[in-house]
């Protein structure tokens, strides 16, 4: 089975896209940048040659009402809530007879399950999970705290009005409070295994994410995570690397400070968490996760509740 990936290659779904191509048991799938325009005649044409297409919430109603794709052809990852809410005001009332005879649907976040049921939507979406290459990241364990970053889009202090851009800025904050140096990749490091080499501490403040990568890139480093509970990388501190705190912006920051100053004060509790970390992220290696996206592809359910 040969795959067309249509999505945006800059988030970290693109990146993940790149790394199942290259582990599908089948050669010839392929990449598509949803911001291109692409012909009918090309995309007939993948579909004469027998592909399937992949995409996320933003990318169906282009692959249906742009390019013609039946819905059969489609498998749809959902990434959070916000990526679903893309595809109801697409479809609006059509929303529940368009999961269903989709080929496939899947969501890496519990949560993400939970928020579809409540809009009434009776397919249940697969479990998949986001995966790494532990071996292409650095381990170096980690016995004191001097710095805590973010990594990533979410990193970003901005005015732009997007509530994860601007959430950055409690990181921040949190940083200021402890007189710890804050460091921010936003989207521009070349080497991304070299920028968590300078990073103690990693953190997430989004109120809902579909990743993030980051808190598996930096659990291969030895570096665990503090943050909200949103995205697939809540597996994590239920195996112990890494600690939830509330959302809610003054709770984020007076619990994330209360956790750092714990770290601070018990370094021993620290630098055991940060060798788990790299012991339990062996969990999302490719060779095991990609086992998940190949029995999606190859086996997509459609369960419903009733």
């Amino acid at each position: 089975m040969k795959i067309a990936f249509f999505d945006w290659p800059h988030w970290a779904i693109g990146k993940m896209n790149s790394e199942i191509i290259k582990r599908l048991p089948e050669q010839g799938s392929i990449l598509l940048n949803w911001s291109e325009s692409y012909t009918l005649e090309y995309m007939s044409g993948l579909l004469s040659e027998d592909y399937m297409f992949c995409t996320s919430g933003p990318g169906l109603h282009a692959l249906v009402s742009s390019y013609k794709i039946p819905l059969d052809r489609i498998y749809i990852v959902s990434h959070d809530e916000d990526d679903f809410n893309c595809i109801k005001k697409a479809f609006g009332i059509e929303l529940i007879p368009t999961l269903n005879n989709l080929k496939g649907f899947a969501v890496p976040a519990p949560q993400t399950m939970q928020s579809l049921l409540g809009h009434g939507i009776q397919r249940i979406p697969q479990r998949i999970r986001y995966g790494i290459d532990v071996n292409s990241w650095t381990f170096k364990p980690r016995n004191k705290i001097d710095s805590i970053g973010v990594c990533g889009a979410i990193a970003r202090v901005s005015n732009t009005g997007h509530s994860d851009c601007k959430r950055a800025s409690l990181i921040k904050e949190v940083a200021n409070a402890l007189k710890i140096p804050f460091v921010n990749t936003g989207c521009a490091v070349s080497d991304v295994n070299e920028w968590y080499q300078t990073v103690d501490l990693n953190m997430v403040a989004g109120i809902f994410e579909g990743g993030p990568l980051s808190p598996f890139e930096a659990a291969a480093c030895g570096i665990p995570t503090i943050g909200t509970f949103t995205g697939s990388w809540i597996d994590l501190p239920y195996s112990g690397v890494g600690i939830f705190v509330s959302a809610g912006n003054t709770k984020y920051v007076k619990e994330a400070i209360q956790a750092i100053t714990y770290f601070k004060d018990n370094l021993s509790a620290y630098e055991e968490m940060s060798y788990k970390a790299r012991h339990e992220i062996a969990r999302f290696d490719w060779p095991v996760v990609i086992c998940d996206w190949i029995d999606f592809f190859q086996n997509p359910t459609n369960d419903r509740l009733l």
